[in-house]
């Protein structure tokens, strides 16, 4: 069993970093009837990173749409689906029903990892990251011709090289997000070591991985250790997995979704495709294409009072965002069902924190997802709308990290223009103040220094990106 290779009550822990003095604030009066989890919950949601998530791109970018969700509506929603996950399971699986308060702290848990998953995007969606990715590989002999051959590393290169938007999410949460200036968000062991999918360094990609992604920085290498033993980890937390199952489910319907209610695809379309020959053997599909029948057939036959009084059918654009509606329900229903089933299964067979993959890779409805993933990468991930945003962020983000980049080193050189000194104007002093910190991680100069224009970039919005990149042009400042 489980049980004895990994302990709930300390994959549940709930020891904090130690911060500041808080004994003499008023908070310290207020009677608290919340569990440790529940205040990290409470604390994310508070958090300026997690409101700037209402203007990142999730699919379509700064999309007019009302109904089209972004990287916020989605978190909330991956966010609801893990709480959901969380209250099953911390009933129905016996050890971690035996700790105390766990069907609290389980669904807040959750809760919590999901809203906050996302939170280390970069501006324009995973097509950021690549841009950021192939600025720092063109700018290596740069970096390198600005410090000793001791001081550059490879290895803490690599950060960057491969720069990883889940490595930022938990630095946001480990150091950068803070309550005061002299301490991080203080979450939890368990909160932080769970929002981990990936809890290695870039240290271990090479030219022969699979994977170049990561969860780390070197710069939080400390929090992450820290976090590991606390929890008693040495692989994966075994709630991430949820937490991962639920961004999947997530995505592979809510993506569909919002193109048909943008009217660029029909819930027909999927349904044609998802009985193809490739699909068609799969129960899980099968049950979803019956339902879309069932649903269709009942919705042509509702009727509505019309303006002489007599019966007629409703539009065909209530029975469109009627269709679609009941779909995402019935598919999301379903795998999340099987996600559940599948952590169980896990438990049992003492799986969970041993295997790298996902609960997602193989659960009963991994067709399913695959069909959903697969109708959304032909027909919705390659519209106009999504290959603009691609094109913005790599003609966007280059420019802005060159110019972050080349004030931050002319900062320190002494030798800033006017035009260098109203850059560093713009940088959030919260993110100084950490880069000045983190001397005392031992990082040399140029690592804290690109970390600083990677942490700023990172932290604007789709909007804002643009509208800083407009902004600095006028002045001159984008060569």
């Amino acid at each position: 069993m489980l049980a004895k290779a990994l302990n709930w009550e300390n994959l549940l822990a709930t020891d904090r970093l130690d911060g500041p003095d808080r004994k003499k604030s008023i908070h310290a009066k207020i009677i608290d009837h919340r569990t440790d989890h529940e205040r990290d919950f409470d604390r994310v949601v508070f958090c300026a990173p997690v409101r700037r998530l209402k203007d990142k791109t999730q699919v379509f970018p700064l999309d007019m749409h009302d109904g089209v969700r972004t990287r916020l509506t989605h978190s909330i929603e991956v966010s609801n689906l893990a709480r959901s996950m969380g209250t099953s399971i911390s009933y129905d699986v016996q050890e971690i029903a035996a700790v105390p308060n766990s069907s609290r702290n389980v669904p807040a848990l959750l809760a919590a990892i999901a809203l906050t998953h996302d939170l280390g995007n970069p501006p324009f969606g995973h097509q950021g990251e690549v841009a950021i990715q192939q600025w720092v590989a063109s700018r290596e002999d740069e970096i390198r011709a600005l410090t000793t051959k001791r001081e550059f590393k490879a290895a803490l290169f690599k950060d960057f090289l491969h720069f990883e938007g889940n490595a930022q999410g938990f630095r946001i949460l480990a150091r950068l997000q803070h309550q005061d200036h002299r301490s991080s968000l203080r979450l939890t062991a368990s909160t932080l070591r769970s929002f981990m999918k990936y809890p290695w360094s870039s240290e271990r990609i090479s030219d022969s991985s699979d994977s170049t992604k990561f969860g780390f920085f070197q710069s939080e290498k400390n929090v992450f250790e820290w976090a590991s033993a606390k929890t008693g980890c040495e692989g994966r937390h075994p709630l991430s997995y949820l937490m991962e199952a639920c961004d999947d489910i997530a995505y592979s319907v809510l993506d569909i979704e919002d193109a048909v209610k943008k009217e660029l695809i029909s819930v027909a379309d999927l349904a044609v495709f998802m009985g193809s020959i490739e699909y068609r053997d799969d129960d899980r599909v099968n049950e979803l294409i019956a339902q879309y029948r069932d649903d269709r057939d009942w919705l042509s036959s509702l009727t509505m009072p019309g303006e002489d009084g007599k019966q007629v059918q409703i539009s065909n654009k209530e029975i469109r965002d009627s269709q679609v509606d009941l779909l995402r329900s019935y598919a999301i229903g379903l795998m999340v069902s099987d996600a559940i089933e599948r952590f169980k299964e896990l438990v049992i067979d003492g799986m969970l924190g041993k295997i790298e993959k996902d609960i997602a890779g193989d659960f009963r409805s991994a067709v399913l997802m695959k069909a959903l993933k697969k109708f959304a990468k032909l027909r919705v991930y390659k519209h106009p709308d999504v290959l603009k945003a691609e094109l913005q962020g790599h003609r966007v983000i280059p420019a802005l990290m060159d110019v972050f980049w080349r004030s931050v080193v002319n900062h320190h050189r002494g030798t800033q223009s006017k035009i260098d000194e109203y850059v560093m104007s713009l940088i959030s002093p919260n993110y100084i103040r950490v880069s000045k910190q983190s001397e005392d991680l031992k990082l040399p100069l140029w690592y804290r220094q690109l970390q600083l224009v990677c942490d700023q970039v990172c932290g604007m919005t789709d909007s804002f990106a643009i509208r800083t990149y407009d902004s600095l042009s006028e002045l001159g400042a984008i060569r």
